[in-house]
């Protein structure tokens, strides 16, 4: 992060997105294979020794690199193309494609993909 501020202008600034591992449910619809899925991967993180960061670990490295004036903006991220909205569809039915496809949680936490990329559970 110091060498982010480094190279920032003074009055430029920088934009963190970071997914995080925590699913929630506005209808409280949550697949338990998308649930396993999420946190298979934060288990697989913390093994790799790189948890997931909170906005709070966002916000302490860009203080400590320097940056003042700190603004942390919460953006709700589907997983699925349920969204009504055209663009917000498209996002989440790339965030699905991402964890169906990624090898993360099955590769380091032993976990078996189902049919139709979601997480059985442990061999």
């Amino acid at each position: 992060m110091s060498e982010v501020f480094r190279c920032t202008k003074p009055g430029g600034y920088c934009e963190l997105a970071e997914l995080g591992g925590i699913l929630h449910s506005d209808d409280n619809t949550l697949h338990a294979g998308i649930k396993r899925h999420c946190d298979l991967c934060c288990e697989a993180m913390e093994k790799i020794g790189r948890p997931f960061p909170t906005p709070s670990t966002l916000q302490a490295y860009l203080e400590n690199a320097g940056f003042v004036d700190i603004q942390l903006v919460d953006f709700k991220q589907p997983l699925g193309p349920w969204a009504k909205e055209k663009h917000i569809k498209r996002v989440g039915a790339m965030t699905m494609l991402m964890a169906e496809t990624g090898k993360l949680p099955t590769s380091i936490c032993g976990a078996e993909p189902m049919a139709g990329g979601l997480i059985a559970g442990r061999v």
